[in-house]
Order: structure tokens, then sequence, then C-alpha cells
């Protein structure tokens, strides 16, 4: 299925677009609570490795994520 590049602006556009909170709210299932954060596993804050543990693990996991979006940017573009 092939879509027109109109369709494609249209659409990055749709998404891009900031939407108000009774736009959110209107939603289905919308929810702006937070504490399906909460990590279970994590009793005993004192047992979180030190910040600068945690801050590694996070650029590591962004680092991932840029790379695994780069290759699904790079299929999106074809061969050139």
């Amino acid at each position: 299925m092939q879509f027109s590049s109109e369709f494609k602006i249209e659409r990055v556009n749709e998404i891009q677009s900031p939407s108000s909170y009774a736009d959110l709210i209107a939603r289905d299932k919308a929810s702006l609570d937070l504490f399906w954060l909460k990590d279970d596993s994590l009793d005993n804050l004192d047992d979180l490795p030190p910040p600068d543990v945690l801050q590694q693990e996070i650029i590591e996991h962004l680092e991932a994520a840029l790379a695994a979006f780069r290759e699904v940017a790079a299929g999106l573009r074809g061969p050139c």
C-alpha cells in the first residue's frame, strides 16, 4: 500500500500537533495517572544503584533506542 506524500505530511503534522487537556481526556481510556510507572520490584529505595550507574544505564538504553530508530528510518527511505 502506497501513501501519497500529502497524506504523509498531514499524518506527521497530526502526530506532532500538541493536544489540549480536553482532547486527551476525550480519548477512550485516557488517564493522566502515573501510578502505574511505579516499579514494584523496588521495595527499598536504599537498594537503588548509585546515580552514576543509573545515568549510564539510561544513556545505554537511549542509545540503543536511537540506533533502532535509525534502522527503521533507513528502512523507510528505501534503496537510494
